[in-house]
């Protein structure tokens, strides 16, 4: 039997109230049977709502009429793996929101590796010496690596070193309790030294920031799996191709309801204050990252490795 991998991303119905619409991709193979080559599963297969789904998380067939194959008996279909950190260490709340947020989509498989500690502002710095990993949970219980070192370390552990048991599809730091806006955060900043670093390993990257202190971290999460959803096939090619260039940076106000999503560069911050909040009311034209985000948008940011 032979077989021919591409991409692909289904869009299917949240399963918690305050997610919204929820994406999820990952590889299929074609196979060919009896000679006749015939898709397992089509790019704009829809989950039903209500779908039951089996242990391994898998749609079972639902009277709406959709069938999804079974990860477990199925080798053919593979679940995206998204592996989710921090620079605010494995007890960040926004991180453990992340990562339960994830866990919603369907069709994906979400591991957490963050660092033992903070590491806020260490860039993409790394360790000289071995890395020490210690097996533990998030605020809520997930199951989760911690690596004592930086953002990047967990990175350079689960990708570089092979600590995982297969190499994710997709690496998404945060929720990060910070601003990342302005050339001078962007470089500074130990989230996107993580995502920097895993791109540079070949793997997708997002960044997920969110105004600090924020009580409403839903935010976030709609944001990401909105911007996954979108996204998907295209980081997905791009991966396989080995063409990553690039890695994104996404920063949420607090502020509702948003403007939009803005895709525009960074730039100096210019003596501007960070700290001032972020208003959805604002009628302004942006013309960079920092005021679009205190004007209300959602910004989107690729930033060259």
């Amino acid at each position: 039997m032979s077989r021919v991998r591409r991409p692909f991303v289904i869009l299917a119905v949240a399963l918690g109230a305050s997610i919204g619409l929820a994406a999820c991709g990952g590889l299929i193979e074609e196979s060919t049977r009896g000679g006749t080559e015939s898709p397992i599963i089509l790019p704009d297969t829809i989950v039903p709502p209500g779908a039951i789904t089996t242990a391994a998380g898998v749609p079972e067939p639902s009277s709406a009429g959709a069938v999804a194959p079974d990860v477990a008996t199925d080798p053919v279909v593979q679940p995206l793996v998204i592996m989710v950190t921090s620079d605010d260490g494995v007890s960040s709340a926004g991180l453990d929101a992340l990562a339960a947020g994830l866990r919603t989509v369907e069709f994906t498989e979400i591991v957490v590796v963050a660092p033992q500690a903070g590491s806020v502002g260490a860039g993409d710095t790394v360790s000289s010496g071995p890395l020490t990993v210690t097996q533990t949970t998030t605020v809520s219980g997930l199951a989760a690596t911690t690596v004592a070192g930086t953002p990047a370390d967990s990175v350079v552990w689960a990708i570089e070193q092979n600590g995982l048991p297969r190499r994710p599809d997709l690496v998404v730091v945060g929720i990060d309790d910070t601003v990342n806006v302005s050339t001078e955060t962007i470089a500074l900043s130990g989230a996107t030294g993580a995502a920097r670093r895993a791109a540079t390993a070949g793997v997708p990257a997002l960044v997920v920031g969110l105004t600090p202190g924020s009580s409403d971290v839903s935010l976030a999460v709609q944001a990401a799996i909105s911007w996954i959803t979108t996204h998907g096939v295209e980081l997905a090619s791009e991966a396989l191709e080995g063409g990553l260039t690039v890695f994104t940076n996404l920063t949420v106000p607090a502020c509702t309801p948003h403007r939009g999503e803005l895709e525009i560069a960074p730039a100096p911050l210019a003596g501007r204050d960070l700290n001032v909040a972020p208003d959805c009311a604002s009628t302004a034209t942006p013309l960079d990252d920092v005021s679009a985000y205190q004007a209300g948008f959602v910004v989107v940011s690729s930033i060259p490795l």
